[in-house]
């Protein structure tokens, strides 16, 4: 069986790099929502493709943003136990 604090080290680990991907995400999403508020103006298509491209983004980044959420909880249940134990 693994050490508990290197399952909370491990876990911690792959937390921040799930952030960093997220954060990335986040900035990947202001961009393309800027270009198509451009473009939408320019070509003038109605509001809803925004709403497109927001859709689009959460399917296409939904299994990142979920396992974003599974490490959080895994980290804090981690870290609970953690404390529990000491």
């Amino acid at each position: 069986m693994a050490d508990p604090d290197d399952d909370l080290q491990t876990a911690e680990t792959e937390y921040r790099k799930s952030r960093m991907t997220v954060l990335w995400h986040v900035g990947f999403l202001t961009v393309a929502l800027i270009f198509a508020v451009g473009v939408r103006r320019a070509i003038g298509l109605p509001q809803q493709m925004l709403g497109v491209v927001i859709i689009v983004a959460l399917l296409v980044f939904g299994r990142d943003i979920m396992r974003f959420m599974y490490l959080r909880s895994k980290v804090a249940r981690l870290r609970a136990e953690a404390e529990n134990a000491s």
